[in-house]
């Protein structure tokens, strides 16, 4: 006599409770994740806009800024009118010369390169969570550094 072979239900029921069990643990890991990957990714692109604002300053000849609007954080580079927008849950520091702070409806804060590279200088700090990371400006050559610190 031939039997056919094949999974019991018992086998089936394993499997599924493990796979309920799966998917109930792993979402809130992954929740619990991303706060720290939006931080980074904030963080990253800021630093990218302040280079690219440096490079463009150097090869147009001509002055470029990276303004960052602290009440509604957001930032753009070279006074385009596109903006990007940093994470509601990232609290914006910054320090910049006082020349390059403008107060009207909300408070801008800016960076401006020059075409020798150099900048007016200043550092943004961006935390959340239990991190920060701190984007430094040299005001002498206008490189752009980053590091990551925990709080």
């Amino acid at each position: 006599m031939k039997y056919c072979r094949g999974f019991t239900l018992l086998e089936l029921l394993v499997v599924l409770a493990l796979a309920g069990l799966l998917l109930s643990i792993v979402p809130p890991v992954v929740m619990n994740m991303l706060p720290g990957v939006e931080l980074r990714g904030a963080s990253q692109e800021m630093v990218s806009a302040l280079r690219y604002s440096r490079n463009q300053a150097i090869v147009t000849g001509k002055p470029s800024r990276v303004s960052i609007d602290l009440d509604a954080k957001t930032f753009s580079v070279g006074g385009r009118e596109k903006t990007s927008t940093f994470p509601e849950e990232v609290r914006l520091e910054v320090v910049v010369a006082e020349s390059e702070v403008e107060e009207s409806e909300s408070k801008v804060a800016s960076i401006r390169f020059f075409p020798d590279g150099s900048s007016t200088g200043g550092l943004v700090r961006l935390v959340g969570g239990e991190r920060s990371f701190d984007i430094g400006v040299d005001w002498l050559t206008g490189q752009v550094r980053s590091s990551e610190n925990p709080l």
